[in-house]
């Protein structure tokens, strides 16, 4: 049975896109979340503190132009994982120690992000391949 045009216009797409802490694997990410949220679609960024900053401006500034997209931030647990605060992302650092602690990082959140996938109830996922868990 075909729904009515009413009810299709009712329901906006929603999707969560989870971009991987590294800025080749974020920025285009967010690209294509700026452009979902341009042609209408309800759009959410997970992503921690340090890494927000990376394009937080530009969503803002869509989110003010009337775009439905905004950015959910959880604390990334830097001490538990021997990292400095702030240092979220896995270009950050120079040595394979960090490009694991970051790793376990997130590791380490997936029950916080697995929480909003379910408080959100977003229609599909954009997830990135170094995150197979998603």
């Amino acid at each position: 049975m075909a729904m009515s045009v009413e009810a299709e216009t009712q329901h906006q797409l929603n999707v969560i896109f989870l971009p991987f802490p590294a800025p080749g694997h974020m920025i285009p990410m967010v690209d294509k979340a700026r452009l979902f949220a341009k042609h209408g679609v309800s759009v959410t960024i997970i992503t921690t503190p340090a890494n927000a900053l990376t394009f937080q401006k530009a969503i803002d500034n869509d989110f003010n132009c009337g775009y439905q997209i905004r950015t959910r931030v959880l604390p990334f647990p830097a001490a538990q994982v021997g990292l400095p605060d702030g240092l979220e992302n896995v270009t950050d650092g120079t040595s394979p120690e960090i490009f694991d602690n970051v790793i376990l990082g997130i590791l380490m959140i997936k029950d916080q992000i697995e929480l909003l996938f379910q408080e959100l109830q977003p229609d599909s996922l954009v997830t990135d391949m170094m995150l197979p868990w998603t």
